[in-house]
């Protein structure tokens, strides 16, 4: 949904849960992926779905 470019929001309706689930997932996301706060999540994962 990162790729979509969908909001925190929208994200939470499609799959009927919570904000906050949304934000924890993107966390999650980012301690994988080994990414700090002042990384857009967004562009990373762009920046990896081309140079793939």
């Amino acid at each position: 949904m990162i790729k979509l470019g969908l909001s925190l929001k929208e994200t939470a309706q499609l799959f009927n849960i919570t904000i906050a689930a949304v934000k924890s997932a993107r966390g999650r996301t980012r301690k994988k992926m080994g990414l700090g706060p002042d990384v857009s999540l967004k562009q990373h994962l762009s920046f990896i779905a081309n140079s793939a």
